[in-house]
């Protein structure tokens, strides 16, 4: 498995929530198994969306598709990307 974490600003809450729910296909399309986003506790408009797919190979080609749908729902500037091969996963 594959997580990739993005972190971006966002015009609007609002806003960018609509848009992160109407791309869902997009991820559904590129293999997505688990999905969550999050705020930051101190600035409502710095948005962290946590994505884990099977492979590295779809997460890279989500990353490459999703850039449209991102300018869409209003991300602000160039968003924070990091992707790692999962290693260990534990629910408590």
């Amino acid at each position: 498995m594959t997580t990739i974490i993005v972190r971006h600003k966002v015009q609007d809450f609002d806003t960018w929530k609509r848009g992160y729910d109407e791309a869902d296909g997009l991820r559904i399309e590129h293999g997505i198994v688990y999905a969550s986003i999050h705020r930051d506790a101190s600035d409502p408009d710095t948005v962290f969306a946590v994505h884990r797919f099977q492979d590295a190979g779809s997460a890279k080609a989500f990353l490459d598709a999703v850039p449209p749908a991102m300018e869409k729902a209003g991300v602000v500037g160039k968003p924070e990307v990091w992707m790692g091969e999962d290693l260990e996963v534990r629910n408590y």
